[in-house]
Order: structure tokens, then sequence, then C-alpha cells
């Protein structure tokens, strides 16, 4: 049995939860595959970019040990990528990475960082402010979070 890192201390055994979305993800993205002859397009393409989203979510909580304790279950339930670009071991190997280095959250050196320098938030129109101020909250990452 593999034990979590000290980041993420296992509280229980299965996280319920999460174990529910990876079922909603893989299902939502199979009734849409199924029924996509019988969807208009412009529903199907917005449908398709959140399930993928979601499931890049999914990814990323599987990367940091959630929803078991044990690594080859959390790798198996997000296994089947619906990304299609980039395989789950190759973005669980950028991600911990990313995590290991003190350049963490700054806006210039860090990728997946949703922090922006003084300078360039003062060259941002209003649209883009109020866009990057709703991705701050929690339905703002549910709502608009996939296309930022």
């Amino acid at each position: 049995m593999q034990q979590r890192s000290a980041e993420a201390p296992f509280a229980r055994t299965i996280e319920w939860p999460t174990l529910l979305t990876a079922v909603a993800v893989y299902g939502a993205f199979g009734l849409v595959t199924w029924y996509y002859h019988q969807l208009a397009w412009w529903l199907v393409l917005p449908l398709g970019g959140y399930i993928v989203a979601w499931h890049g979510s999914l990814q990323h909580e599987a990367v940091h040990g959630h929803p078991t304790r044990w690594r080859w279950l959390n790798e198996a339930l997000v296994y089947p990528s619906l990304w299609l670009w980039m395989p789950f071991r190759s973005y669980r190997t950028l991600h911990l990475t990313h995590h290991r280095n003190d350049r963490l959250t700054d806006p210039l050196e860090d990728p997946e960082s949703y922090y922006v320098t003084a300078t360039r938030w003062a060259q941002f129109g209003p649209l883009r402010r109020a866009v990057l101020r709703a991705n701050n909250s929690l339905l703002g990452r549910l709502v608009i979070g996939p296309w930022v």
C-alpha cells in the first residue's frame, strides 16, 4: 500500500465526492459522445469543452493523491485521458515539477499561475479585469474557468 505525500495527508480511505465526480465526468462524456448526432453542434462544442476541462480538474486531483490513498487506483480512474494531447503520466510529472520550485505562483515564471504583474494588470481593460476577478471565485471557476 502506498502512502500519500506530506502535501496531502489522507483523512479517509475514499473521497466519495471526488469519485462521484469521476463517474459524472465520464458519464457526461459518454452521453455527449453517444448522442452527438441528435445534438446541435453549437451545444456539443461547449459541452465537450466543459467536460474535457472538468476532466483536467479531476486529473489534477489524482496527481495530488485524491480520491483514494492508492496512487495506482487514482491513476486508473483518470488514465483514459479526455485531453487527447497529453498523456496522464506526462501531465503528472510536469505538474509535480511545477510544485517543486521556488517560482510557484510567480506570474512571470509559473505557467499555471493566475497572478499577473501590476504592469500587466494596468494594461488590461475593464472586461479582462472583470473576467479575471470572476475567475477567482468558485462560481467563476465553474462557469468561465474552463474557457479562461
